[in-house]
């Protein structure tokens, strides 16, 4: 039993996944730290590769390691990397 099609399967659909989260625009900001005002930027803790390695050697910690950094996002300052910012209407 061959595990390459189902890989295959997953790999596109964490493409898809990718590019949709990714064509979100980032929002206005006003920084609580250091006052900067701008668009913001997204924080994901952890790290591509070890994600990548996860997923290549065995699946199941790849999933875990994946919704982890998934729950870890957040849109903070660009400057300070402060996550306690507060959205901006333009």
């Amino acid at each position: 039993m061959s595990f390459a099609p189902l890989i295959l399967v997953l790999a596109i659909i964490g493409l898809i996944i990718f590019f949709i989260i990714r064509s979100r625009e980032e929002p206005m900001i006003r920084c609580t730290n250091c006052g900067y005002e701008g668009k913001a930027k997204k924080f994901v803790k952890g790290s591509l590769a070890m994600e990548i390695v996860l997923w290549l050697l065995i699946i199941i910690p790849g999933l875990i390691y994946s919704v982890w950094r998934l729950t870890t996002k957040y849109w903070g300052c660009p400057q300070c990397q402060w996550r306690n910012v507060i959205k901006i209407k333009t």
